[in-house]
């Protein structure tokens, strides 16, 4: 039934496990968890092409929480992966 259907299906593997993860860690906010996929993935790709040093980037929310996850090569170029959480934490608020 459509009631049963994934949210996780347009995502790829890794989005999906990590999603899957965060619910077993941080819990699924039942009732007042509303995923907003294509948000969140709209979001996840300004960020990365506003911030081209990251690689891949995921984004969870629940009721409690907004986290946003970020990879990247720490090889090139000597990234400062502080300074660069601060400019996503002031691009986004």
């Amino acid at each position: 039934s459509s009631s049963t259907k994934s949210p996780l299906l347009p995502f790829s593997k890794v989005t999906a496990d990590t999603w899957r993860w965060k619910d077993a860690v941080l819990g699924d906010g039942r009732d007042f968890f509303v995923p907003r996929p294509k948000t969140l993935e709209k979001l996840a790709k300004y960020l990365q092409e506003d911030f081209p040093e990251i690689q891949e980037c995921i984004i969870l929310s629940n009721c409690a929480r907004f986290e946003i996850l970020f990879a990247v090569d720490v090889d090139e170029g000597g990234i400062d992966v502080s300074a660069l959480s601060l400019a996503i934490s002031r691009k986004i608020i």
